[in-house]
């Protein structure tokens, strides 16, 4: 029984904590297209908020009304944290460009930053 547990538990994968009011993709694997080929469709729709937790492995979401609402966990992706802008200490303003040249079919700068270094 072991042996057999193992191997099932193989794919599977750990739930994210949900909840209700997170964001989440919305896979298109079983959702109808209108693209020319799957290849040329998107991966995901989204984000879409959860309305409600059916069980633990099923999820109620707010869709448009073409779409039925309730979706199971394996079709959906947890909605990666906004990012922050203006996070001034990591951010350096340019002082003056000082050289460029080519590397391996790259162009890469000489910078000297602003409040940053000697």
């Amino acid at each position: 029984k072991a042996d057999y547990k193992r191997f099932a538990d193989w794919s599977r994968r750990d739930t994210p904590p949900l909840s209700v009011g997170d964001q989440v993709w919305l896979s298109t694997r079983n959702l109808p297209s209108t693209r020319p080929t799957k290849k040329l469709d998107h991966r995901c729709v989204g984000p879409f908020p959860i309305e409600a937790v059916i069980n633990p492995v099923a999820y109620r979401l707010t869709l448009p009304c073409s779409m039925q609402p309730a979706y199971p966990l394996r079709q959906t992706e947890p909605s990666p944290p906004e990012q922050r802008d203006g996070d001034s200490a990591l951010e350096y303003k340019v002082a003056s460009i000082w050289d460029s040249h080519w590397v391996k079919g790259r162009l890469q700068y000489l910078i000297e930053w602003k409040g940053y270094g000697p």
